[in-house]
């Protein structure tokens, strides 16, 4: 229906191969998941997101999640704090990177259509406000979660905020 603004949550019938077209994307293991951020970005952030990069490669889901969220907030003030062009790019990677395990999280187990819908959200803000990384892997998720949604898309009712 034109009116409506969400689409009805539809099962996913590919979850295994939505899952495993991802972590396909991805370095085998959290040591050759390399980070490099330079001096600008605070020690404690770079440890939160070693931390996030280890709950996402133990398979743990939820703490992983979480912490991508706080990543995502502190990020978020950083890249809105002062004038676009005074953006550290440091900075905008680790909001890249914040994004990507947020929408890994979100289809480990997705549990509909607008599961996913929401982790390729994710990855837009990801793509608009942050920075290439990983040979521009969040393009790479995005394309592969637009050909595991049933249908069409849902609208957006407004702009979005942060992820």
């Amino acid at each position: 229906m034109a009116g409506d603004t969400h689409c009805p949550a539809e099962p996913l019938a590919r979850e295994g191969t939505l899952w495993e077209a991802l972590r396909a994307l991805l370095p085998h293991s959290k040591e050759d998941l390399k980070l490099d951020l330079g001096e600008k970005v605070e020690r404690s952030v770079v440890t939160l997101l070693q931390r996030a990069t280890e709950l996402f490669y133990e398979g743990r889901r939820d703490e992983c999640l979480q912490s991508s969220e706080v990543i995502l907030d502190y990020s978020w003030e950083k890249l809105n704090t002062g004038t676009w062009q005074d953006v550290d790019k440091d900075w905008r990677r680790v909001y890249a990177i914040g994004c990507l395990l947020k929408a890994l999280c979100l289809c480990q187990a997705p549990e509909d259509a607008n599961t996913v819908a929401a982790a390729l959200r994710v990855c837009d803000m990801g793509l608009l406000m942050g920075a290439a990384i990983l040979g521009d892997i969040l393009l790479k998720v995005a394309a592969i979660l637009q050909t595991h949604l049933p249908g069409k898309r849902p609208a957006r009712g407004s702009l979005p905020e942060q992820p």
